[in-house]
């Protein structure tokens, strides 16, 4: 994981170093490359740290959490990043007298201190990440040995199907 914040942050940075007038593949197009790396060394490690340990039972929920964690962490980040592009737009704006908010000069200002910032943030995950993450050998699970009966694991947060018409006072007696 490391690594892939680390080839996030250079991508960001990449991205930051954009002209105002760029061309997709000189500009753009290595950023990407490095970027959909990045990404991928991040969240497949991710999913896999994070759902490492989780009973079958719980892998649905646990894989739910994942998703939302993601979501709601993605919409807050894009947050953030519009705030401090629109933010450092408007003082440019501000301080170059006659200059749009809309022109490519304000608008590349905005969104280049956004990209710096993010990729202060990433550079900060990946030396989180190298410090605090201790890789583990993966644990099997426990087979039944033979004559041992199969029991599906169930947690509390498992919804169960029963048959044979038992009535909601019966199942919750059980």
């Amino acid at each position: 994981m490391p690594v892939g914040l680390a080839l996030s942050t250079v991508a960001l940075v990449l991205f930051a170093q954009l002209p105002v007038h760029g061309h997709y593949f000189r500009n753009l197009f290595p950023g990407f490359i490095v970027s959909g790396l990045g990404l991928a060394f991040v969240f497949v490690p991710m999913s896999i740290g994070a759902l490492t340990g989780v009973r079958r039972a719980d892998a649905g929920i646990a894989s739910g959490l994942i998703n939302t964690t993601q979501q709601i962490g993605g919409a807050i980040g894009v947050a953030a990043a519009t705030t401090i592009a629109t933010t450092f737009t408007a003082r440019y704006v501000d301080s170059h007298a006659g200059i749009s908010a809309f022109s490519g000069v304000a608008l590349t200002h905005g969104f280049q201190i956004a990209f710096y910032v993010l990729a202060a943030t990433a550079a900060v995950g990946a030396a989180l990440a190298a410090l605090l993450i201790e890789p583990q050998p993966a644990q099997a699970e426990h087979e039944p040995e033979v004559g041992e009966p199969r029991v599906a694991v169930v947690s509390q947060h498992t919804p169960v199907c029963r048959t044979g018409g038992a009535s909601a006072a019966q199942l919750e007696a059980n």
